[in-house]
């Protein structure tokens, strides 16, 4: 089988750049079989250049997040090759898109709503809050922020407004301690783990939830988890949940292809056997 691998622009990796490439250069290493071939590019070159014969390939895996990327991957998606994750799928997880699609689909996804950083939302009185891009996920620091009041909501989206962002996110803050999940299909691959300190995060953002370990029904986790990634329409996902003192969860980021930080093997042998399956089935 012919195979194309696309890394991620190190721009999108936030802080993860070496994880963002060692989950790729392992899903590589499974799809390089004795009777496989495998192609690879990264980001920037296949959003310059694309490839010649986009029909040779039996599939392509990758981490894209730019719009010229995208657009070339649903163009070969659209001629009934394999991709992964589906370029919708990545669209759909960016954060404008991924509220509009949750909201009000029953989803166990923290209240979220879009608003226009032109504009102060003034019958928004939830606080303390927070104030998210809406066009991408964070890439940094100020991407994401901690709003205690309404003077500190203007400023931010002021601000946001300034960085050229046309969109903002405004989400409940959600009580309880705070986790990161990963999985793969509809629950091939699942795993969390709870935060223990303020250093495992990007940055810095867990000092406003509680850390350690909770109670949590393991399987309704799952099954949330593998919920919203089909409303998005992703294959390899993870995200940040919250774990209240009863034990249910509550979504507060949902992203397209992690860095399976914790679990890289057991992501890699999973989404290698999700794209091999995918083709059996053409």
């Amino acid at each position: 089988m012919f195979f194309l691998g696309i890394s991620r622009e190190p721009r999108f990796s936030s802080n993860r750049e070496i994880s963002d490439r060692d989950i790729f250069e392992a899903v590589c290493r499974r799809m390089n079989g004795s009777e496989d071939m495998l192609f690879r590019m990264t980001e920037s070159e296949f959003a310059r250049d694309g490839v010649t014969d986009p029909g040779m390939f039996d599939a392509v895996f990758h981490m894209c997040r730019s719009d010229r990327a995208l657009e070339r991957l649903a163009e070969i998606e659209a001629s009934g090759t394999v991709v992964c994750n589906s370029p919708s799928g990545v669209l759909n997880s960016r954060r404008v898109r991924e509220v509009e699609l949750l909201s009000g689909s029953g989803a166990r996804f923290a209240t979220s709503r879009v608003v226009s950083t032109a504009d102060m939302p003034h019958d928004w009185n939830v606080f303390p809050c927070w104030v998210k891009r809406g066009d991408s996920h964070s890439i940094q620091t100020d991407d994401v922020c901690h709003i205690a009041d309404e003077k500190a909501l203007s400023e931010t989206l002021a601000q946001m407004r300034g960085r050229g962002f046309d969109s903002a996110v405004l989400q409940e803050h959600a009580n309880g301690r705070i986790c990161k999940f990963y999985g793969v299909g509809a629950g091939t691959l699942f795993r969390y783990r709870f935060l223990e300190s303020v250093g495992e995060g990007r940055f810095g953002l867990e000092e406003y939830n509680e850390l350690g370990c909770a109670d949590v029904d393991e399987d309704a986790f799952r099954n949330e988890v593998v919920r919203i990634a089909g409303i998005l329409g992703v294959d390899a996902y993870g995200g940040d949940a919250i774990v209240s003192e009863d034990g249910s969860v509550t979504v507060i980021d949902f992203n397209d292809w992690p860095s399976f930080f914790i679990c890289r093997a057991a992501a890699a042998d999973a989404i290698a056997g999700l794209v091999r399956e995918k083709c059996s089935r053409r």
